[in-house]
């Protein structure tokens, strides 16, 4: 199993590509990343999803505690898994 640092590590490289997508996109007058990123910007999508699922604390939430499980559980389904919350949010 990879520790919690690579995992964060890997969330943050992910994040800061799909950001730089998204300015690319916007320079250019597009409401999201240009098309020809679409498809990479979409599988970066889901491995942050999927990061986040498998790590929770990578998820900012405001609560602490037992409300922050709470929040987590409710938050886009991520109980049921990192598909079903990009599918029925």
């Amino acid at each position: 199993m990879r520790s919690a640092i690579a995992i964060r590590k890997e969330h943050k490289a992910v994040r800061a590509k799909m950001d730089e997508l998204m300015r690319e996109g916007d320079a250019a007058g597009h409401q999201g990343p240009l098309p020809k990123d679409e498809e990479l910007y979409f599988r970066l999508y889901s491995i942050k999803q999927t990061l986040e699922w498998v790590y929770p604390s990578l998820i900012k939430t405001t609560a602490k505690g037992v409300e922050r499980k709470m929040e987590l559980a409710g938050h886009r389904h991520y109980v049921a898994g990192p598909v079903h919350a990009t599918l029925y949010p």
